[in-house]
Protein backbone atom coordinates (compact mmCIF):
# COMPACT_ATOMS: atom_id res chain seq x y z
CA UNK A 1 0.00 0.00 0.00
CA UNK A 2 1.16 3.69 -0.69
CA UNK A 3 2.40 5.61 1.94
CA UNK A 4 1.52 8.99 2.59
CA UNK A 5 3.71 10.29 5.73
CA UNK A 6 1.30 13.54 6.16
CA UNK A 7 -1.62 11.47 6.03
CA UNK A 8 -0.01 9.09 8.72
CA UNK A 9 0.99 11.14 10.63
CA UNK A 10 -2.52 12.86 11.20
CA UNK A 11 -3.80 9.23 11.82
CA UNK A 12 -1.05 8.41 14.72
CA UNK A 13 -2.08 11.99 16.28
CA UNK A 14 -5.36 11.28 16.24
CA UNK A 15 -4.91 8.12 17.92
CA UNK A 16 -2.74 9.56 20.27
CA UNK A 17 -5.64 12.31 21.14
CA UNK A 18 -8.35 9.19 21.11
CA UNK A 19 -6.77 7.21 23.70
CA UNK A 20 -5.59 10.51 25.71
CA UNK A 21 -8.94 11.51 25.52
CA UNK A 22 -10.25 8.57 26.57
CA UNK A 23 -7.82 8.65 29.76
CA UNK A 24 -9.02 12.36 30.61
CA UNK A 25 -12.57 11.23 30.53
CA UNK A 26 -12.21 8.32 32.80
CA UNK A 27 -10.44 9.86 35.46
CA UNK A 28 -13.11 12.75 35.21
CA UNK A 29 -15.78 9.62 35.86
CA UNK A 30 -13.68 8.42 38.47
CA UNK A 31 -13.67 11.75 40.69
CA UNK A 32 -17.46 12.02 39.95
CA UNK A 33 -17.92 8.83 41.50
CA UNK A 34 -15.69 9.39 44.60
CA UNK A 35 -16.78 12.61 45.11
CA UNK A 36 -20.50 11.74 44.32
CA UNK A 37 -20.74 14.73 42.32
CA UNK A 38 -24.13 13.97 40.54
CA UNK A 39 -25.94 13.63 44.18
CA UNK A 40 -24.72 16.32 45.70
CA UNK A 41 -25.82 18.45 42.66
CA UNK A 42 -29.07 17.26 43.07
CA UNK A 43 -29.01 17.61 46.76
CA UNK A 44 -28.13 21.30 46.59
CA UNK A 45 -30.73 21.92 43.76
CA UNK A 46 -33.53 20.22 46.52
CA UNK A 47 -31.84 22.24 49.47
CA UNK A 48 -32.62 25.08 47.43
CA UNK A 49 -35.96 24.21 45.94
CA UNK A 50 -37.44 23.25 49.48
CA UNK A 51 -36.34 25.80 51.72
CA UNK A 52 -38.02 29.13 52.63
CA UNK A 53 -37.83 31.82 55.62
CA UNK A 54 -39.03 29.34 57.87
CA UNK A 55 -36.95 25.81 56.81
CA UNK A 56 -33.17 26.31 56.10
CA UNK A 57 -31.52 23.98 53.58
CA UNK A 58 -30.13 21.52 55.36
CA UNK A 59 -33.64 20.94 57.16
CA UNK A 60 -34.69 20.48 54.05
CA UNK A 61 -32.66 18.50 52.48
CA UNK A 62 -32.72 15.97 55.39
CA UNK A 63 -36.43 15.75 55.40
CA UNK A 64 -36.64 15.02 51.73
CA UNK A 65 -34.02 12.44 51.83
CA UNK A 66 -35.54 11.04 55.07
CA UNK A 67 -39.38 10.23 53.37
CA UNK A 68 -39.73 6.29 52.79
CA UNK A 69 -39.41 6.65 48.69
CA UNK A 70 -36.49 8.61 48.64
CA UNK A 71 -34.64 6.69 51.63
CA UNK A 72 -35.59 3.48 49.48
CA UNK A 73 -33.23 5.06 46.69
CA UNK A 74 -29.98 5.37 49.30
CA UNK A 75 -30.52 2.17 49.91
CA UNK A 76 -30.63 0.68 46.64
CA UNK A 77 -27.63 3.29 45.89
CA UNK A 78 -25.42 1.56 48.30
CA UNK A 79 -26.36 3.86 51.26
CA UNK A 80 -25.23 7.08 49.46
CA UNK A 81 -28.15 9.82 48.52
CA UNK A 82 -29.17 8.61 44.68
CA UNK A 83 -27.53 10.87 42.00
CA UNK A 84 -31.51 10.51 40.20
CA UNK A 85 -34.43 10.37 41.87
CA UNK A 86 -37.11 9.19 39.83
CA UNK A 87 -40.31 12.07 38.97
CA UNK A 88 -43.09 10.38 40.45
CA UNK A 89 -40.79 9.73 43.71
CA UNK A 90 -40.07 13.43 43.36
CA UNK A 91 -43.53 14.30 43.77
CA UNK A 92 -44.58 11.95 45.73
CA UNK A 93 -42.16 12.58 48.93
CA UNK A 94 -42.81 16.70 48.24
CA UNK A 95 -46.28 16.18 49.00
CA UNK A 96 -45.32 14.05 52.10
CA UNK A 97 -43.72 16.55 53.90
CA UNK A 98 -47.13 18.41 54.19
CA UNK A 99 -47.44 18.94 58.12
CA UNK A 100 -50.65 17.44 58.39
CA UNK A 101 -51.20 13.87 57.72
CA UNK A 102 -53.38 13.32 54.84
CA UNK A 103 -55.95 9.70 54.66
CA UNK A 104 -55.80 7.73 51.77
CA UNK A 105 -57.99 9.35 49.33
CA UNK A 106 -60.94 6.75 48.08
CA UNK A 107 -62.66 8.73 45.29
CA UNK A 108 -60.82 11.03 42.26
CA UNK A 109 -62.37 14.30 44.20
CA UNK A 110 -61.29 13.53 47.44
CA UNK A 111 -57.55 12.98 45.93
CA UNK A 112 -57.81 15.98 44.30
CA UNK A 113 -58.84 17.82 47.62
CA UNK A 114 -56.60 16.01 49.46
CA UNK A 115 -53.48 17.26 46.70
CA UNK A 116 -54.58 21.30 47.44
CA UNK A 117 -54.88 21.04 51.05
CA UNK A 118 -50.84 19.18 51.01
CA UNK A 119 -50.06 22.28 48.39
CA UNK A 120 -51.32 24.51 50.37
CA UNK A 121 -48.81 23.46 53.82
CA UNK A 122 -47.19 25.77 55.25
CA UNK A 123 -44.05 23.31 54.68
CA UNK A 124 -44.65 23.51 50.80
CA UNK A 125 -46.44 26.54 49.90
CA UNK A 126 -43.71 29.07 50.24
CA UNK A 127 -41.09 27.42 48.34
CA UNK A 128 -40.16 27.36 45.10
CA UNK A 129 -41.13 24.24 44.41
CA UNK A 130 -44.76 25.42 45.79
CA UNK A 131 -44.79 28.39 43.83
CA UNK A 132 -44.36 26.02 40.52
CA UNK A 133 -46.59 23.36 41.21
CA UNK A 134 -49.73 25.54 42.81
CA UNK A 135 -50.08 27.05 38.93
CA UNK A 136 -50.23 23.84 37.65
CA UNK A 137 -52.73 22.11 40.57
CA UNK A 138 -55.02 25.24 39.27
CA UNK A 139 -54.91 24.52 35.45
CA UNK A 140 -55.45 20.90 36.31
CA UNK A 141 -58.98 20.83 35.89
CA UNK A 142 -59.91 18.81 39.50
CA UNK A 143 -58.29 16.39 37.69
CA UNK A 144 -55.41 14.92 39.56
CA UNK A 145 -54.02 12.01 37.55
CA UNK A 146 -53.75 15.69 34.72
CA UNK A 147 -51.73 17.22 37.81
CA UNK A 148 -49.53 14.49 38.64
CA UNK A 149 -48.59 14.14 34.75
CA UNK A 150 -48.02 17.77 34.38
CA UNK A 151 -46.31 18.12 37.62
CA UNK A 152 -43.64 15.54 36.58
CA UNK A 153 -43.20 16.87 33.46
CA UNK A 154 -41.93 19.82 35.07
CA UNK A 155 -39.65 17.91 37.19
CA UNK A 156 -38.11 16.27 34.75
CA UNK A 157 -37.66 19.81 32.83
CA UNK A 158 -35.72 21.17 35.98
CA UNK A 159 -33.58 18.12 35.85
CA UNK A 160 -32.79 18.24 32.34
CA UNK A 161 -31.25 21.88 33.51
CA UNK A 162 -29.59 20.50 36.14
CA UNK A 163 -27.94 18.02 33.76
CA UNK A 164 -26.40 20.86 32.08
CA UNK A 165 -24.73 21.84 35.37
CA UNK A 166 -23.28 18.77 35.95
CA UNK A 167 -21.88 18.88 32.49
CA UNK A 168 -20.15 21.65 32.65
CA UNK A 169 -18.72 20.52 35.82
CA UNK A 170 -17.60 17.52 34.18
CA UNK A 171 -16.13 19.55 31.05
CA UNK A 172 -14.03 21.74 33.66
CA UNK A 173 -12.86 18.59 35.15
CA UNK A 174 -11.82 17.12 31.38
CA UNK A 175 -9.64 20.30 31.29
CA UNK A 176 -7.82 19.74 34.59
CA UNK A 177 -7.43 16.45 33.72
CA UNK A 178 -6.49 17.01 30.12
CA UNK A 179 -3.42 19.81 31.58
CA UNK A 180 -2.24 17.07 34.23
CA UNK A 181 -2.07 14.76 31.06
CA UNK A 182 -0.48 17.08 28.91
CA UNK A 183 2.58 18.24 31.16
CA UNK A 184 2.79 14.68 32.52
CA UNK A 185 2.85 12.81 29.45
CA UNK A 186 5.21 15.75 28.33
CA UNK A 187 2.51 15.30 25.13
CA UNK A 188 3.96 18.05 22.47
CA UNK A 189 1.75 17.85 18.92
CA UNK A 190 4.77 19.85 17.19
CA UNK A 191 7.18 17.41 18.75
CA UNK A 192 5.51 14.52 17.95
CA UNK A 193 4.41 15.33 14.34
CA UNK A 194 7.89 16.21 13.70
CA UNK A 195 9.19 12.94 15.05
CA UNK A 196 6.83 10.78 13.32
CA UNK A 197 7.56 12.29 10.52
CA UNK A 198 11.00 11.35 10.41
CA UNK A 199 10.36 8.14 11.77
CA UNK A 200 8.65 6.56 9.11
CA UNK A 201 8.82 2.65 10.98
CA UNK A 202 7.53 4.26 14.05
CA UNK A 203 4.92 5.91 12.08
CA UNK A 204 3.58 2.77 10.69
CA UNK A 205 3.57 0.64 13.73
CA UNK A 206 1.33 3.19 15.10
CA UNK A 207 -0.62 3.49 12.22
CA UNK A 208 -1.32 0.31 12.31
CA UNK A 209 -2.63 0.16 15.68
CA UNK A 210 -5.36 2.74 14.30
CA UNK A 211 -7.40 -0.17 13.01
CA UNK A 212 -7.73 -2.08 16.16
CA UNK A 213 -9.31 1.63 18.03
CA UNK A 214 -12.83 1.16 19.31
CA UNK A 215 -15.02 3.11 20.77
CA UNK A 216 -15.49 0.91 23.89
CA UNK A 217 -11.59 1.28 24.86
CA UNK A 218 -11.28 1.33 28.36
CA UNK A 219 -8.50 3.57 30.45
CA UNK A 220 -6.35 0.71 31.51
CA UNK A 221 -6.05 -0.24 27.34
CA UNK A 222 -5.69 3.34 26.35
CA UNK A 223 -2.88 3.21 28.91
CA UNK A 224 -1.51 0.09 27.48
CA UNK A 225 -1.20 1.32 24.20
CA UNK A 226 0.36 4.68 25.04
CA UNK A 227 3.69 3.10 25.35
CA UNK A 228 7.05 4.51 23.81
CA UNK A 229 7.84 0.92 21.91
CA UNK A 230 4.41 2.04 19.49
CA UNK A 231 3.51 5.59 19.98
CA UNK A 232 4.17 9.06 19.25
CA UNK A 233 7.68 10.41 21.60
CA UNK A 234 5.52 10.77 25.31
CA UNK A 235 7.11 11.42 28.28
CA UNK A 236 10.18 13.62 29.81
CA UNK A 237 12.45 10.23 30.32
CA UNK A 238 12.69 9.41 26.76
CA UNK A 239 12.69 11.85 24.12
CA UNK A 240 11.57 14.97 26.24
CA UNK A 241 14.35 16.91 26.36
CA UNK A 242 14.46 20.33 25.08
CA UNK A 243 17.60 21.81 24.25
CA UNK A 244 18.24 25.20 22.64
CA UNK A 245 15.92 28.39 23.21
CA UNK A 246 13.67 27.41 20.05
CA UNK A 247 12.44 24.51 21.18
CA UNK A 248 11.67 25.93 24.91
CA UNK A 249 10.03 28.54 23.42
CA UNK A 250 7.55 26.56 21.09
CA UNK A 251 7.04 23.85 23.36
CA UNK A 252 3.83 25.85 25.33
CA UNK A 253 2.44 26.25 21.89
CA UNK A 254 2.73 22.14 21.05
CA UNK A 255 1.34 21.51 25.01
CA UNK A 256 -1.92 23.87 24.19
CA UNK A 257 -2.96 22.09 20.94
CA UNK A 258 -2.68 18.72 22.34
CA UNK A 259 -4.88 19.84 25.31
CA UNK A 260 -7.11 21.53 23.07
CA UNK A 261 -7.40 18.42 21.03
CA UNK A 262 -7.99 16.19 24.05
CA UNK A 263 -10.80 18.70 24.80
CA UNK A 264 -13.30 17.48 21.73
CA UNK A 265 -13.62 14.10 23.21
CA UNK A 266 -12.92 10.39 22.40
CA UNK A 267 -15.81 10.32 19.76
CA UNK A 268 -15.22 13.13 17.88
CA UNK A 269 -11.28 11.14 17.44
CA UNK A 270 -12.77 8.22 17.16
CA UNK A 271 -14.98 9.58 14.31
CA UNK A 272 -11.83 11.62 12.95
CA UNK A 273 -9.67 8.04 12.88
CA UNK A 274 -12.89 6.56 11.29
CA UNK A 275 -12.71 9.13 8.33
CA UNK A 276 -8.57 9.22 7.96
CA UNK A 277 -8.40 5.36 8.02
CA UNK A 278 -10.95 5.08 5.23
CA UNK A 279 -9.23 7.76 2.72
CA UNK A 280 -5.65 5.86 3.60
CA UNK A 281 -7.01 2.32 2.45
CA UNK A 282 -9.41 3.00 -0.19
CA UNK A 283 -11.20 6.59 -0.30
CA UNK A 284 -14.76 7.59 0.00
CA UNK A 285 -16.52 4.98 -2.45
CA UNK A 286 -19.46 6.11 -5.04
CA UNK A 287 -22.55 5.93 -3.77
CA UNK A 288 -24.66 2.56 -4.99
CA UNK A 289 -27.39 2.62 -8.08
CA UNK A 290 -30.25 4.45 -6.50
CA UNK A 291 -28.92 5.84 -3.28
CA UNK A 292 -28.24 9.38 -2.02
CA UNK A 293 -24.79 9.59 -0.34
CA UNK A 294 -25.45 11.07 3.47
CA UNK A 295 -21.92 11.52 4.69
CA UNK A 296 -18.60 10.13 4.50
CA UNK A 297 -19.14 6.74 3.33
CA UNK A 298 -22.62 6.64 4.22
CA UNK A 299 -25.61 6.11 1.84
CA UNK A 300 -29.35 5.26 1.63
CA UNK A 301 -30.99 3.24 -0.86
CA UNK A 302 -34.02 4.87 -1.90
CA UNK A 303 -37.28 2.65 -1.48
CA UNK A 304 -38.76 3.52 -4.72
CA UNK A 305 -36.39 2.76 -8.32
CA UNK A 306 -35.71 5.84 -10.64
CA UNK A 307 -38.49 6.61 -13.13
CA UNK A 308 -37.62 5.39 -16.75
CA UNK A 309 -35.83 7.64 -19.06
CA UNK A 310 -38.12 10.00 -20.80
CA UNK A 311 -41.03 9.00 -18.41
CA UNK A 312 -43.18 12.02 -16.81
Amino acid sequence: MQSFPALDVAIALALTYFFLSIIATAATEAIAHFTNQRARTLEAWVGGMLSDLQTSKDQAVSDFYGSPAIRALSISSGDRRPSYVPSSHFIGATLGLAEAAQPAAKTAEAAWATIGQQLHDPRIQHTAVGDALLPIYRRSGRDAARFRHEAEAWFDDQMERLSGVYRRWSQRIVWLTGIVLVVALNANTLRMADSLYSDPARRDVIVAQAGNATTSAKADEALSRLDSNFTPPLGWAHHGGYSGWWTVAVAPVGWVLTFLAISLGAPFWFDTLSKLARVRTTGTPPPATNATRKGEGDQERNAQPPPPEGAQ
